[in-house]
């Protein structure tokens, strides 16, 4: 059975360590933030989580894409693939709708003329498209933050209170256009409307969770059966091409969707 680093280790992006077996580790039940902070966070790292070690002593975990035999891992999933236009740089999403919510795992590296980008992201949604639980792990510092919110509105930050989110309607994340769909799924503008809307936005460069608010007006779509909007925060605007699913099509200077098709775990 092959697992899966929750993080990536230099070494194992280096190539020196290799695929690590279930007999090389030992199962762990409860895997703790000193390990690795985002493994609780990580809506895959479910039920049956190891720890080992590398070639060089290493310690970093493991979880099992099988999750422990539940047919997980042979479930279709939508597989989307974004460019960033302007500078080089992906994001690799990988995309499951199951009847309890959506579930997200995607992988983001780009280059911008300040920093590296380089961050991983594990979301679990309800089926409307609402928050349950967002974590973000920045392959850099090796940094985490998990976001939460639960059934009466309440929001966490790293499994603390964070009463100034209050009043937010939704989440974000500063460099994956994935949360928007969820904002415009939520917002259901009609031609021509606008409304404020305030969220819970991770920024991924900093690593910190702020309110932010944005406001967003549909405008006349750019081409057929695609919907155009513009976003306006922190006195910036951009305008967006989403298409019939809501997923971004295109944000100039930002974003651009290469790709996007459904795969099964086998594939």
């Amino acid at each position: 059975m092959a697992l899966t680093p929750v993080h990536p280790a230099s070494c194992v992006s280096e190539g020196i360590c290799g695929p690590t077996r279930l007999g090389d580790v030992s199962p762990s039940s409860s895997i703790g933030p000193e390990i690795d902070p985002l493994a609780r966070a990580n809506p895959l790292a479910l039920q049956r989580t190891y720890r080992g070690s590398c070639r060089r002593g290493r310690e970093f975990c493991y979880y099992d894409e099988g999750l422990v035999g539940s047919g997980f891992d042979e479930m279709a999933f939508e597989s989307v693939v974004w460019e960033w236009p302007e500078r080089r740089g992906l994001e690799h999403l990988r995309l499951w709708t199951l009847p309890e919510g959506i579930k997200a795992d995607g992988l983001v590296v780009a280059d911008t003329e300040r920093q590296v980008i380089r961050f991983r992201y594990s979301i679990s949604l309800h089926p409307d498209w609402r928050l349950s639980r967002c974590g973000v792990f920045d392959g850099t510092s090796h940094r985490a933050v998990r976001l939460a919110v639960d059934q009466h509105g309440q929001w966490s930050v790293d499994q603390q209170p964070r009463p100034d989110l209050e009043g937010c309607a939704a989440f974000d994340i500063l460099d994956s256009p994935l949360p928007k769909s969820a904002i415009l799924r939520r917002l259901d503008l009609r031609d021509g409307a606008s409304e404020e809307i305030k969220v819970a936005q991770i920024d991924n460069r900093q690593m910190r969770v702020m309110p932010v608010v944005q406001e967003w007006r549909r405008l006349t779509a750019s081409r057929e059966h695609g919907r155009r909007y513009g976003c306006l925060m922190k006195n910036e605007r951009l305008e967006i091409d989403f298409d019939e699913r809501v997923l971004v099509q295109l944000c100039q200077y930002r974003w651009r969707l290469a790709s996007a098709g459904h795969l099964t775990g086998t594939d």
